[in-house]
């Protein structure tokens, strides 16, 4: 069964991500860029999830730091805030 993104807990914390209105994810990599959109809808799945990771893992601007980030926002978006996880803490 594929989790449902959910809001929990109120919005993640993020350095580069955030929810916008329209239901989309926006990635800023860096302050004043133009933010990279992502409709929360395509990541409902599991298979829709990895497809994005992969997707973006792969553009030029895209740094590890970015793409963790990226990760961590929809997982606290589906599962709430990570000191709920068990075994697992948000990176500072």
């Amino acid at each position: 069964m594929d989790q449902r993104i959910t809001l929990r807990n109120g919005l993640p914390r993020s350095k580069f991500c955030r929810v916008t209105a329209g239901g989309q994810i926006e990635i800023e990599d860096r302050p004043g860029s133009w933010p990279y959109q992502i409709p929360i809808a395509e990541l409902q799945s599991l298979s829709g999830f990895a497809e994005w990771v992969s997707h973006i893992a792969d553009k030029t601007w895209v740094t590890p730091e970015v793409l963790a980030d990226f990760a961590l926002f929809v997982c606290e978006l589906a599962h709430g805030a990570p000191d709920k996880w068990q075994g697992f803490a948000r990176r500072t």
